[in-house]
C-alpha cells in the first residue's frame, strides 16, 4: 500500500475512478432524535483508498464496536484479493500459475466473475498481462504507441476460459497468466462489510469505498441516503443526485486514469482488442449488491450505449446511468428520479 495515496494512486488501483459521493451525510439527523440513535462517522485507508462508514443506532458502544469489527474484518479480506500484497493468495496465484487449497472467498469471487463475464460478454478478469504491458509503456508517456501486433500475443493468455477451478486448486492453463479482481473485490468487501454491520443490529448505515458505495436503510426516518454523481466533463458540480436505499451504486470512467498523453488508453480494457473503449466516457449501475454495481459498471463501460442499456433492462433490479462520449445521456427505466431535476 503507498505511504503517500493521491487520487491518481486511488484510480490505478482500484481499476475504477471514485466519482460517487455521499451527500449531506448529518442533515436530517434531528429526525432520529426521537429514537435516540447515536451516529457514528469514521473513515479510514483500505484498499488504496479511502473507506467510510457512517451508520446509527442506539447504543454508541455498540455502534463503535461493530464499525471498529467491520473496518478489521474489510483488512483481512484485502489481504486476501490484494495483487499489490506479495503474500496474498491472489498475488502466490499470479505468481506460480496455480494456487492450492485457496480460501473459499477467493474461490467463490473468481466464479462470480466468470459469471458475470459470460453474462455481459465485456467482464474479462484475466485481462491483467494487457495491463501489466500498459504500465510498462507508460513509463514512455510523450513517445506512447501500441500497434496490434504487439497484443497478439497477450490476447492470447486473457481467455477467463483457461482459469481452471477445483475445489481445492485454481490453475492457470497457460504460461504467464494472471488475473486483476480489481473490478469487483472492492465491491464484494463492501457487501461484506455491511453484512457484518448488519449482524450487530446497525442496520441503518452506508459505506463508501472510494466511490464503491452501498445505502442499508435510511438516513433518518423514511429518508433515503442521498448519492451524489460527479460530473465527467466537470462542468456541473453534480452530474445527478440520487435516493439509495437498501441497494448499492458504483461508477466506471475513463476521465481520469490515461495511460499516454493522447488519451487512448486507460484502465478499462477491451478483452477482445486489448484497446480502451470510447464510445462512453461513464457509467454508473444501482444494483441489489456492490459485488455486481462493481463489475457491471466497468463491463457495460466497454459496450455500446445501447447495448448496454439493453443488457440492464434485462437484468432485474438494476439499473444504469450513461454517458457516451459525445455528452448524451441514456438512462434505464429503472434508474431513481434525479434530485437535481425534481
Amino acid at each position: 500500500m503507498p505511504k503517500k495515496i493521491s487520487r491518481r494512486t486511488f484510480v490505478k488501483y482500484l481499476g475504477a475512478t471514485s466519482t460517487l459521493s455521499v451527500l449531506n451525510p448529518f442533515s436530517s439527523l434531528q429526525a432520529f432524535a426521537s429514537t435516540n440513535a447515536k451516529t457514528f462517522t469514521t473513515t479510514r485507508i483500505l484498499m488504496g483508498t479511502f473507506v467510510t462508514i457512517i451508520a446509527s443506532h442506539s447504543s454508541k458502544n455498540l455502534l463503535e464496536d461493530a464499525v471498529n469489527k467491520t473496518f478489521e474484518d474489510m483488512l483481512i479480506k484485502e489481504k486476501i484479493y490484494s495483487h499489490y500484497i506479495p503474500s496474498s493468495p491472489l498475488s502466490v496465484l499470479n505468481s506460480q500459475g496455480e494456487l492450492t487449497h485457496p480460501p473459499k472467498e477467493l474461490l467463490s469471487l473468481i466464479k462470480h466473475s466468470i459469471d458475470i463475464e459470460r453474462k455481459t460478454g465485456t467482464f474479462n478478469i484475466a485481462i491483467k498481462p494487457i495491463l501489466n504491458f500498459l504500465q510498462v509503456k507508460q513509463t514512455n508517456k510523450k513517445n506512447f504507441t501500441v500497434q496490434p501486433s504487439e497484443f497478439k500475443d497477450l490476447l492470447a493468455i486473457t481467455k477467463s476460459s483457461d482459469i481452471q477451478i477445483t475445489s481445492n486448486k485454481i490453475t492457470f492453463k497457460k504460461k504467464n497468466m494472471s488475473i486483476t479482481l480489481d473490478g469487483i473485490a472492492k465491491g464484494y468487501i463492501c457487501d461484506y462489510a455491511s453484512s457484518i454491520l448488519t449482524s450487530y443490529g446497525v442496520t441503518n448505515h452506508v459505506i463508501n469505498a472510494g466511490g464503491d458505495i452501498i445505502a442499508k436503510g435510511y438516513k433518518a426516518p423514511n429518508i433515503p441516503w442521498n448519492i451524489a454523481i460527479e460530473d465527467p466533463y466537470k462542468q456541473l458540480k453534480h452530474q445527478e443526485i440520487v435516493p439509495l436505499t437498501n441497494s448499492a451504486i458504483a461508477t466506471s470512467g475513463s476521465y481520469e486514469n490515461y495511460f499516454d498523453l493522447n488519451k487512448k488508453h486507460h484502465h478499462i480494457i477491451d478483452p477482445s482488442s486489448g484497446y480502451s473503449p470510447s464510445k462512453i466516457h461513464s457509467v454508473s449501475v444501482i444494483a441489489p449488491t456492490v459485488v455486481d454495481a462493481d463489475a457491471l459498471a466497468t463491463a457495460l463501460s466497454i459496450m455500446s450505449p445501447l447495448a448496454a442499456k439493453k443488457l440492464i433492462e434485462n437484468m432485474p433490479k438494476c439499473s444504469c446511468y450513461i454517458i457516451d462520449n459525445l455528452g448524451y445521456k441514456h438512462i434505464s427505466s429503472l434508474w431513481p428520479k434525479n434530485y437535481l431535476n425534481s
